[in-house]
């Protein structure tokens, strides 16, 4: 996300399958297939927090899912990250369950999130 030739916030599309979904604890995935694609790495610059820079870039990202064609898109965060499961709740993902990613530097679990997109 470029703000004034600055960047601003970024995050990382990541195309299915992605090992650390393929157990999910407590629920299950709405769509069974690895035709989807993962949000990772949401980021926003600390020069540009408290903009709501975030809405505009999750808008952004959505839009570069459904013009690469999918309609499946997951998320997950760990369960301290309130804003990004607001913002999750916000863009109409649905809690799904719980994941463990495979880091050893930070703790593993994760809350899984998916969105069905149009």
């Amino acid at each position: 996300l470029i703000v004034d030739e600055e960047v601003a916030g970024m995050a990382s599309l990541i195309e299915g399958p992605d090992k650390n979904y393929q157990r999910i604890d407590s629920g299950e995935w709405k769509n069974k297939s690895d035709d989807y694609i993962a949000i990772h790495r949401v980021a926003i610059s600390s020069k540009y927090q408290g903009m709501h820079l975030n809405d505009t870039l999750f808008a952004c990202l959505l839009t570069v899912i459904e013009t690469k064609g999918f309609k499946h898109v997951r998320i997950d965060t760990h369960p301290k990250n309130q804003r990004l499961q607001h913002i999750a709740d916000k863009f109409g993902f649905e809690y799904r369950g719980i994941i463990y990613i495979e880091d050893e530097t930070v703790e593993p679990e994760r809350k899984a999130y998916e969105l069905e997109l149009g």
